[in-house]
């Protein structure tokens, strides 16, 4: 039967080579499903380099640093990101706002012009660094023999994630998104944390459905948000095309304050969520 440091360490290996191929996939093809994946992948490796990094003695400020480069990656990837999303959501518009299509017709232009020049700048992704990170806390899991300190210390981290996202969520209203954006990035870390500690301890399967269905909800409020940057974007280009969105952009408004609504009623999915409930 495995340790739990090698169940991490097949874990975190998994993650580096799934990496590795979103990588290879967007040297071969910038498309939309490439690019969110290979996003992905890398906020994967900086959570799992963060989550376990204080478990594993590897100091905070080094820690911190590795964060910094693979979110500096993570960011090259983000503009095109927020083109795709925004092109998502006004194409299943169109039809009931055809008056759109001038705001839709500079989006994909944009995606053209964003994915030439990812294609040439992919090469800037600091692939061996990221490799160097990888490795260096595949070593220190390989060489960890303190099995019930790493499951522990998962579990009280979890715990300390999991109220901090309820504190921050009891502070947040459905007329401020930043507070709700806040709200998003402290369930993101208590989520990755818990995908390691499922490594372990699996969740069962109405945990995983919560999970998902919270972190859906966050996501939707927070795509509405960069496209009402990319219509921003688009009226100081285009004064004359207030009119073209002003339709699409207040049914979108009120599609995200009623999903905003409804997320800050979700205590009680939230709540069951606790790591003291699902991990026994």
């Amino acid at each position: 039967m495995c340790s739990d440091s090698e169940k991490i360490l097949d874990f975190s290996k998994s993650k580096w080579e799934k990496f590795k191929t979103e990588y290879k996939g967007c040297k071969k093809e910038i498309s939309a499903e490439n690019v969110h994946d290979i996003r992905v992948s890398l906020r994967r490796l900086m959570a799992l380099n963060e989550i376990l990094s204080p478990l594993l003695g590897i100091s905070d400020k080094k820690a911190k640093k590795r964060c910094t480069l693979i979110k500096k990656n993570i960011k090259l990837f983000g503009p095109l990101r927020d083109v795709h999303i925004a092109i998502d959501h006004i194409q299943s518009l169109n039809a009931d706002f055809p008056e759109s299509r001038p705001f839709y017709n500079h989006l994909i232009c944009m995606e053209n012009k964003l994915s030439r020049r990812l294609s040439k700048n992919i090469e800037s992704v600091d692939y061996r660094q990221i490799k160097h990170i990888s490795n260096s806390l595949i070593r220190h899991i390989s060489s960890c023999s303190e099995d019930s300190r790493l499951y522990s210390g998962l579990c009280q981290g979890a715990a300390y994630a999991f109220y901090d996202v309820m504190s921050k969520l009891q502070a947040a209203s459905s007329d401020d998104m930043k507070s709700l954006h806040i709200v998003r990035v402290a369930f993101k870390r208590f989520r990755y944390m818990t995908e390691v500690i499922d490594r372990l301890n699996p969740l069962c399967q109405n945990s995983h459905d919560a999970m998902q269905q919270l972190q859906d909800s966050f996501g939707y409020i927070q795509d509405i948000s960069v496209i009402e940057g990319l219509v921003s974007e688009f009226l100081n280009k285009n004064p004359s095309g207030s009119n073209s969105v002003r339709g699409i952009e207040e049914e979108l408004l009120k599609r995200q304050e009623d999903a905003a609504a409804l997320l800050l009623c979700s205590t009680s999915l939230l709540d069951s969520l606790n790591p003291s409930r699902i991990f026994r």
